[in-house]
């Protein structure tokens, strides 16, 4: 079994999503990417950031990952629904948060299949939660514009 994960290879993790987001906005004004994207990207890392620092800490508790998964799944739909919503999507419709949450929970099985995978590997689980935000993330913006804020202009 590989060793845990040093918090400053996670803190590393978080700060390679900041520069990835900022080479992606800055594609964003060459028209390569739709802008909403990227502000999903950067409304996004902020989501990530609550999320992902719950998952690490709740795995750093010795939580089972499923468990440790699910509830910062939980607490991160809360306040993702708010930001996305707003600022993305510019929906205001509370209405849409059971379509949000049925999207979430596709994500969540996905991502708890990766990080399966990466556990029966022997990958830590903190690491693997961060290779596993990309994919999810690109997953999410397309599940949330094509099944949840579908209104927009």
């Amino acid at each position: 079994m590989l060793e845990r994960c040093p918090l400053w290879l996670s803190v590393n993790v978080l700060i390679l999503m900041i520069e990835v987001s900022i080479m992606l906005a800055n594609l964003s004004f060459c028209k390569l990417v739709k802008k909403d994207f990227i502000i999903f990207l950067l409304v996004g890392l902020i989501n990530t950031i609550f999320g992902y620092t719950i998952f690490v800490i709740l795995i750093n508790l010795k939580m089972y990952y499923p468990v440790a998964l699910f509830l910062s799944t939980i607490m991160g739909v809360a306040f993702n629904f708010k930001t996305t919503g707003s600022i993305v999507f510019g929906s205001r419709d509370n209405s849409l948060i059971f379509r949000f949450i049925a999207v979430y929970i596709v994500l969540y099985l996905i991502n708890l299949g990766i990080l399966r995978i990466f556990n029966l590997l022997g990958f830590d689980l903190i690491y693997s939660g961060a290779l596993s935000i990309f994919p999810v993330a690109i997953l999410s913006y397309l599940l949330n514009k094509r099944f949840v804020f579908v209104n927009k202009n």
